[in-house]
């Protein structure tokens, strides 16, 4: 469980397999040790059947916590916790497979002590999520700024742009930011793609936006001089690469 602010991991837990009653138990005793006041936290996971299950509602009910749950067929509904996994899988000493639930502790203590007070996070702006988490990131910011003047003060040619400022974590945080925020807050889109594009997703079939199903059969492709196919001209769209 990580928070979503700050990138910071609040609570983690081991077990040979998933129900609804650990998930409870593990969100119940992860909200104790923060001591989370009631109707001050929304908790947003997957559909998994632990998280949906009437165990966990009627805990967060009693909580005050809001939930929030991926929508229906969406794999990158999660996107923060996908990057916490991917960050802790490309790990140099990830073992190839865990010999036992308490090999798997072993080897999560020392990574998420690590994420939390070492990793200077790139979502961050290079602070850690300790720093972000604990409040400590203006604190950071002047130490860095300071080395930033020096270094501004000994080779000012070096820096274009003008006198470097140290910069800041987002100000705010969005899994699906909401349509009415400011531009400096909601990411850009992709480079040619149009807003409507950028916001929601083709209502397409899979199979009419694939490249090959948009050649007119009745129309011969051209070929290159090594014998692999180009784009025809009075082609509707796509290429379809050939072997010699």
């Amino acid at each position: 469980v990580i928070d979503l602010f700050s990138r910071y991991v609040v609570g983690w837990f081991v077990d040979t397999r998933q129900n609804a009653g650990l998930a409870t138990y593990f969100i119940g005793e992860t909200v104790a040790a923060h001591n989370i006041a009631p109707n001050s936290l929304s908790l947003h996971s997957d559909r998994g059947t632990q998280m949906t299950a009437t165990t966990m509602t009627m805990l967060l009910a009693r909580l005050e916590i809001a939930q929030s749950v991926s929508r229906p067929r969406i794999s990158n509904d999660n996107p923060f916790i996908e990057s916490l996994f991917k960050t802790c899988k490309y790990q140099p000493d990830y073992p190839d497979r865990f010999e036992s639930p308490e090999h798997a502790r072993q080897w999560c203590r020392p990574f998420f002590a690590w994420y939390n007070n070492d990793h200077h996070h790139e979502g961050l702006a290079l602070y850690t999520p300790s720093d972000v988490f604990h409040g400590r990131t203006e604190r950071v910011a002047k130490k860095r700024q300071r080395a930033l003047d020096l270094g501004y003060a000994k080779h000012p040619e070096r820096f274009v742009g003008g006198p470097p400022r140290a910069a800041r974590p987002p100000a705010r945080v969005h899994i699906n930011a909401p349509e009415n925020e400011s531009p400096k807050d909601v990411a850009k889109p992709c480079e040619g793609a149009t807003e409507q594009t950028a916001r929601r997703p083709s209502k397409q079939p899979l199979s009419a936006r694939r490249s090959e199903d948009q050649r007119d059969p009745k129309v011969p492709p051209e070929r290159s001089p090594n014998g692999c196919q180009v784009r025809c001209p009075k082609a509707k769209g796509g290429v379809k690469i050939l072997p010699k």
